[in-house]
């Protein structure tokens, strides 16, 4: 016989045995536990592996003890560590990872991590693949409904940093996503407009997933560049440069807070945390930079309320009012970067761009909103002339008919006189 037709027949073999293997388990756990079933179904893993790649056991049994065969390797449930290992024998394979587009370090990157080191420790709290991934129902983060998707990143690192129990004796605090939600990232990460929300980093941005652990004092920096760049552009080439390079500080987190990030505001308190001395010289420019940063903020404010009392947003005007209010956030970042050289000379430059911006747009609203009050008045007092007019009017025809029904009434006496 033809060997290539042998070839195909053999797999066809092996294919049908397959799924005749993995209907075993799944005719028995479609009755005790079909949610597991349906689960392992939507999971990334359905067309990728099955019970028994997992589990072990013998997939052509038909009994309970049979397919749970602890001669056959068979493993209900799995420590942290072992459920690690477990992962890592399919995620480690570089060639598989790379036939699906994914990293195949994860693992090492988690045994490196604060997190796996803890496991390898015995500490049962500890989270590993399954706490984050889950078990069966193992989603792309691209899912709206995965828990590791970017939206529900805080929560479910929440679930154990927010947890004094779990916690224990790291002695971490455990308001981090209360932090987080109150500072200028949180806030962007619950803005109503998704392409706001799109720009909010998460733990995992600054953390990192897989090799998540605390950044350092060396880098934090460096983190925070990732967005940041321009900021720390400036920061580099300002009055603090010498501090930095030989004592790593003040670093980001120092004047902007770590989870309860800080945009631009309360300046002089934030400086004075390291110039406490009353003759201190910077605190002449800590004067000038908070006047000058939190002056520009004020009139951002007033804009703000003209342009809530606009209603008209889809009007030519309206349109030129929002794409304006997207230059001014552009150029209050710009001032807030330049901000961090501490040169008032650029700074001031970058003020005056600002401000200039945000007076065009005062002009634009005023004017809109002074002619949208003017139109009215005039509308008004042409309504009522109008109805005046019609009044006469109705007044001279009614007095006309009046006066011929005198005359009709009049006319038949004189004739019954004559």
């Amino acid at each position: 016989m033809d060997r290539s037709i042998l070839s195909v027949a053999f797999l066809l073999c092996v294919g049908a045995a397959g799924v005749a293997q993995q209907s075993q388990c799944i005719v028995c756990h479609t009755k005790t536990s079909p949610e597991v079933v349906e689960q392992h179904r939507r999971s990334v893993h359905a067309d990728a592996t099955n019970c028994v790649g997992c589990h072990g056991g013998d997939p052509a049994a038909t009994t309970t003890e049979g397919g749970h065969a602890a001669t056959r390797g068979f493993r209900a449930k799995f420590s942290q560590v072992d459920a690690a290992k477990l992962c890592a024998s399919c995620h480690s394979d570089v060639a598989a990872m790379k036939a699906h587009a994914l990293d195949a370090r994860v693992d090492s990157e988690w045994a490196g991590s604060t997190h796996g080191k803890l496991c390898a420790a015995g500490d049962a709290r500890a989270p590993s693949c399954i706490t984050c991934h889950g078990s069966h129902e193992i989603l792309s983060r691209s899912d709206p409904t995965s828990p590791t998707h970017r939206s529900h990143v805080p929560g479910e690192c929440a679930k154990c940093h927010a947890d004094s129990a779990k916690m224990g004796e790291s002695k971490l605090p455990t308001d981090q996503l209360k932090e987080y939600l109150a500072g200028a990232h949180g806030k962007l990460f619950t803005s109503t407009d998704p392409a706001r929300r799109e720009l909010a980093p998460t733990c995992v941005d600054c953390h990192g997933a897989h090799g998540a652990k605390p950044p350092d004092a060396q880098s934090v920096a460096g983190v925070c560049k990732d967005c940041h760049f321009e900021a720390q552009r400036y920061l580099s080439t300002g009055v603090h440069q010498a501090s930095l390079r030989q004592t790593g500080s003040p670093s980001c987190v120092d004047c902007h807070d770590n989870h309860r990030t800080t945009l631009g505001s309360g300046i002089e308190s934030t400086c004075t945390k390291c110039h406490e001395e009353a003759d201190d010289p910077a605190h002449d420019v800590v004067t000038r930079l908070a006047s000058i940063v939190e002056g520009a903020q004020a009139k951002i404010r007033h804009l703000d309320e003209l342009l809530a009392a606009h209603t008209d947003k889809e009007s030519t005007r309206g349109r030129l009012l929002e794409a304006e209010r997207g230059r001014i956030d552009q150029l209050h970042r710009n001032m807030l970067d330049v901000a961090h050289s501490l040169h008032m000379e650029d700074l001031s430059v970058a003020v005056r761009e600002l401000e200039r911006s945000i007076d065009t747009v005062e002009a634009i609203s005023e004017t809109e909103l002074e002619e949208s009050k003017g139109f009215s008045t005039p509308m008004i007092v042409a309504i009522m002339a109008t109805m005046g007019v019609v009044l006469v009017i109705l007044s001279l025809v009614v007095a006309k008919l009046l006066a011929r029904l005198a005359r009709a009434e009049s006319s038949p006496s004189r004739e019954r006189s004559a």
